[in-house]
Parts: C-alpha cells; structure tokens; sequence
C-alpha cells in the first residue's frame, strides 16, 4: 500500500483530488478499493475540513502532480458529464445496459422525430416554393393584361378624340352646307317675290 494513503501528517498538504488519482491509479481489484475508500474517508472529511496552513499551500504549488491536474480542472466538467455515458457504455450491470437502451431508443425516437419535422420542412418550403412560383406567374399575367389594357384604353382614347374632331369637321360642313341652302331659299324668295 502506498505510504501517502496510510500516513496522517503527509496527507495533511495533499488534496483530496490527488487522494482520489491515486485511489484510481492502483491496479487494486475495485471491491478492495472500496473498502479501503470506506475505510479512509472519515479521515478525509475530518482533513478536508482542516484549513491549510499557507506552508503547506506553497509546498502544493511546488508539487509537480498538482501543477499537472490543476492543468486537468477546466476539463472536470466534461469529464463528469462523460463518466455516466462510459458507464453506461461498459455494461457492467444490467441496469445500466437497459438504461443505456433505453437511452438509445430515446435517442434514436429523437433522431427519428428531427428528420421527420425536417422532411416536413423540406415539403413545406417546397410547396411554399410552388406557391410563391405561382403568385409570380399571376403577377407576370396581371401585369401583362395591366399593360395590354392600358394599351387598348390609349388606343380607345385615341379614336374617341379622332372621331370627336370628325364629329366636329362634319358638323362645321353641314352648318355651311344649311347657311348656303338658306341663303339660296331666301333669294330665290326673293326673286319670286319681285315678279
């Protein structure tokens, strides 16, 4: 057994983190680790609740095993969020098997799911697309009749004034016309008149 787990006064400047690696780095069988785990920690509660002395804080930053896992700290988040998926992942027990099955039955219903609203999406947008195609194709033909009729009304309004100043050229003609035939009756009315 190593003498760091054994003896008081040298665990006093070790965490409890270095206390945890070395627990995992022995090639102990895991029933004799737990024991010893059992064993030893209350004396790592009673020592975690013991304030180091800044001696034993500077011996720690000296220590290349702490310099090396506070390098490790950023990842313990991830790491704990790691360890339960490789547990479930080695099939160690039943039930972390059937969880790791249901897991991946969850899993696949969630995949499944996403590429079924993702296959409604994509129908969606298509005949999203159709429609907006067919909105521009009323609006070209709607623009082209705009255009057309627009075209047909200048046109319409061009032969209403060019019968209007025909209307006018034939009037002005008959109102000649009936002032000479007028004037005729009137000396010829006149012609009879002195006879």
């Amino acid at each position: 057994m190593d003498p760091k787990l054994t003896t008081g006064p040298s665990r006093a400047h070790e965490s409890a983190v270095d206390r945890l690696i070395e627990l995992a780095s022995t090639s102990k069988p895991v029933q004799e680790t737990m024991l010893e785990t059992q064993e030893i920690e209350p004396v790592h509660s009673v020592q975690l609740l013991e304030r180091p002395s800044v001696d034993d804080l500077k011996e720690l930053a000296q220590d290349p095993m702490w310099k090396t896992l506070l390098q490790f700290k950023g990842w313990l988040p991830f790491i704990t969020r790691l360890l339960p998926l490789l547990d479930m992942a080695s099939g160690h027990s039943q039930a972390s098997s059937s969880t790791a099955i249901a897991l991946s039955n969850d899993l696949k219903q969630g995949v499944n799911d996403i590429q079924k609203t993702q296959q409604d999406l994509r129908i969606t947008l298509q005949d999203q697309t159709l429609q907006l195609k067919r909105f521009e194709d009323q609006v070209a033909r709607m623009r082209e009749s705009t255009e057309k009729n627009s075209l047909e009304h200048s046109e319409l309004v061009e032969d209403v004034k060019s019968m209007q100043s025909t209307f006018r050229n034939l009037l002005l003609v008959t109102m000649v016309l009936l002032l000479g035939l007028m004037g005729m009756v009137a000396y010829l009315l006149v012609q009879l008149h002195n006879r």
